[in-house]
């Protein structure tokens, strides 16, 4: 029974690694690419202001 515990113990402890090692990667991986996006694709929306939504008028 002891033995078991430490199987599933040393188990979870690499599964813990993976998910860690994984968060890791999508915080240096993704979070650049995402800013990337935001703020160099779509700027005429965004922070620049060059461009403005005009409200849609009513043809009643």
């Amino acid at each position: 029974m002891e033995i078991e515990y430490i199987r599933i113990k040393r188990f979870n402890l690499e599964r813990e690694k993976v998910y860690a090692t994984g968060t890791d990667a999508i915080h240096c991986c993704l979070i650049p690419l995402a800013g990337y996006y935001f703020f160099s694709v779509s700027p005429p929306f965004g922070l620049h202001g060059s461009r403005k939504i005009e409200p849609v008028k009513k043809s009643c």
